[in-house]
């Protein structure tokens, strides 16, 4: 069996590794450690991990029993949740959960142990693996579960001095009689192996059935005819643990299944499908987080070469001041000194550095398109990592994105919840075995209280409630995606059927995520209207709400298909309306331009008519003052020769002027105004 595990184990090694830091291949690091080069690793590679493990950490996937009885379904999930809680396996889940999803393989291990030192009652543990590879199960297992296995087996190591003390030095050494089972195992030195081996043990015995449906395995009735018999193998697990090579105990455990549930990430099928490895996210991404590690590396190397930047100073510039230029390039200083010089008239400018920055463009872009190929590789993208948001994304679109993000590797939790499931199974199994007197039992309900009551577990899960009991799993990030979606569709349920709230508002409290929320669903259940329902069996069940739910969200469909051809109708009026509506304004345009063009045309007339009136009346009005003119120059040129003829030139003495008077003012105005029109 090692042998058979030997190749897949050290791939399931390799991954692990790879995802805790270990990226560079040993010969390249050694060789560019040789050389001096860098060999950064820039671990994208986990963030992916905890992009598929952290909503199995926010939201714990549990196990839930169902059976034919309200009551008894009620106290075996309350049992077994407080076997979660006692054995930590919300703990044990998450460690699982991140080397399936890492290298492709985790385990749950179930067994059982004394309460405390003082009691010789026993309860049942669920115990954490954390190295992966320190479990085996049989490889003709085929089952996601691991439920068909026939023989597995878990080591540890312990001090080997405590070894010795506590069980003799004959627990170590190189085995009894010649035998060494661990000979091809390495063993770390200065420790012992505790090794159990798992086996079904198979007892084949003759089965009858009886008329009433009863049936024994012992020899029938000879007074009580019975209807069939076959043969049939009752199950056991035949468990011997070894420390070193001595066997400390054997025992057989009433339980048809290996008490070692793998979770398994990817089934890798190579070389022809003979080898079958078994891989996680590591595997996928592998390639493209060594490109990342090599342009990250190339990115500093490149940057470490380039010399610091130089200072550009002229001749003479820092004479004096030498050892602070030297020294400006590693010791900060406040003031650099420097001498002013002038070369052909012109002041030289003062010291400069020299751009000397390297050339990282090209690494930074491929290193960025590498990361990008990491995302395509598993289907997890930057928007999906919290990265990328709107400031105005609507929360159902928030919610879509979140949703995105986790059908790429919804395998994954597929895988986990059907481990979980199998480990609830074993779990009922245990609880039947040590639970054989009756003791308190603790039992916790949903809202997380722990009430003790006294009982056999023996009697309360015989062999057929141990085989007709349905093993669910429940919360997980699938539940709480169903649980925002149900949310959604009843507040969506509330606004097409307000009268109805009232009716659905214990439910949706219930599936609210806070404090208090299942004690407010229970006081809401005790109002009258709806505890009206509740007692006299009219209240819808779960099956039939959920029923509801899927005939409301048809509705919600249908009538939002409705509404979109209702709004493509009234986008089509629309249209219609406004091109109706332009129209008339084309026209009315057309109207109001005609009108306008008239009345212009009148003005024009108009005018026309008062600018030829106007002429005319300037053209008498000229005509009038050029006959008044010639009159004036006639009396003028008469009134000169009486004056030459009256005095002579020696006799005349002009008159000294004085102020004029009214009438000579008048005269004087109008004879200036007749000579400037005669001179235009």
């Amino acid at each position: 069996m090692n042998e058979y595990h030997n190749k897949t184990y050290d791939y399931v090694k390799d991954q692990l590794e790879f995802a805790s830091g270990d990226q560079w291949q040993s010969g390249v690091q050694a060789e560019r450690k040789k050389d001096g080069r860098p060999t950064v690793v820039l671990n994208l590679t986990k963030s992916y991990i905890n992009r598929v493990v952290n909503p199995v950490r926010m939201n714990p996937v549990g196990v839930n029993v169902g059976t034919d009885n309200k009551e008894l379904t009620e106290l075996l999930s309350g049992i077994v949740r407080q076997v979660e809680v006692e054995s930590r396996m919300k703990e044990v889940t998450d460690v699982a959960y991140e080397n399936a999803v890492t290298g492709g393989l985790g385990w749950y291990r179930l067994g059982t142990d004394y309460i405390d030192d003082d009691s010789l009652e026993q309860k049942v543990t669920v115990d954490i693996v954390r190295n992966p590879m320190s479990c085996w199960l049989d490889p003709y297992s085929k089952r996601a579960d691991g439920s068909d296995a026939m023989h597995g087996a878990f080591i540890e190591y312990i001090d080997e001095e405590a070894a010795k003390a506590e069980y003799g030095d004959e627990a170590v050494g190189q085995g009894l009689g010649g035998i060494d089972i661990f000979e091809h195992w390495t063993v770390p030195d200065g420790s012992v192996a505790d090794f159990t081996y798992y086996e079904i043990d198979c007892e084949k015995v003759q089965r009858y059935w009886y008329e009433d449906g009863t049936t024994t395995d012992s020899q029938p009735n000879p007074n009580k005819a019975y209807v069939k018999a076959r043969t049939i193998e009752n199950k056991q697990v035949r468990a011997i643990r070894y420390i070193g090579n001595k066997k400390i105990e054997e025992a057989l455990i009433p339980i048809p299944f290996i008490p070692l549930i793998p979770v398994y990430g990817d089934h890798l099928m190579l070389n022809n499908y003979s080898d079958v490895h078994l891989a996680g996210i590591v595997h996928w991404i592998k390639d493209s987080q060594r490109m990342v590690n090599y342009y990250g590396s190339n990115e500093l190397e490149l940057a470490s070469l380039a010399p610091k930047a130089p200072w550009v100073i002229a001749e003479g510039q820092i004479e004096g001041y030498e050892e602070d230029w030297v020294n400006a390039n590693r010791i900060a200083t406040s003031a650099l000194t420097y001498k002013p010089d002038a070369l052909g008239g012109q002041m030289v400018p003062p010291p400069q550095r020299a751009d000397n920055q390297a050339q990282t463009g090209g690494l930074m872009a491929s290193r960025q398109k590498a990361q990008e190929d990491m995302g395509r590789e598993i289907g997890i993208f930057d928007n999906m990592l919290g990265q990328v948001e709107a400031a105005n994304e609507s929360g159902k679109a928030a919610l879509l994105r979140a949703n995105q993000g986790e059908l790429p590797t919804a395998h994954y939790l597929q895988n986990l919840e059907q481990s979980i499931a199998q480990v609830g199974r074993v779990m009922l199994y245990l609880l039947a075995w040590v639970g054989d007197t009756p003791r308190m039992v603790g039992v916790r309900d949903a809202q997380g209280k722990t009430q003790y009551v006294e009982t056999t577990l023996s009697e309360i899960l015989t062999p057929k409630v141990l085989k007709n009991a349905s093993i669910e799993t429940t919360a997980g990030p699938a539940y709480e995606s169903r649980r925002r979606e149900s949310i959604n569709a009843i507040m969506q349920m509330g606004q097409i059927m307000p009268d109805k709230m009232g009716v659905m508002a214990d439910i949706l409290v219930e599936n609210l995520d806070a404090p208090g929320s299942l004690e407010i669903a229970e006081r809401l259940r005790k109002l009258p209207d709806i505890q009206a329902l509740i007692d006299e069996g009219n209240g819808p069940t779960k099956e039939e709400l959920e029923q509801q739910l899927q005939g409301a969200q048809a509705q919600m469909a249908q009538q939002q298909d409705t509404m979109g051809k209702m709004e493509g109708i009234i986008k089509q009026l629309q249209a219609r309306i406004i091109a109706e509506d332009k129209d008339r304004q084309a026209d009315l345009a057309k109207t109001l331009i005609k009108e306008e063009g008239a009345l212009a045309r009148e003005r024009m007339k108009q005018v026309g008519e008062d600018e030829r009136a106007a002429l005319k009346i300037e053209a008498d009005a000229e005509s009038d003052m050029r006959s008044l003119a010639g009159d004036v120059l006639k009396a003028g040129q008469q009134a000169d020769i009486d004056l030459v003829g009256n005095f002579s030139s020696k006799d005349y003495v002009p008159p000294i002027p004085g102020p004029l008077s009214t009438d000579q003012a008048e005269t004087t105005q109008v004879s200036t105004n007749i000579n400037n029109t005669l001179g235009e």
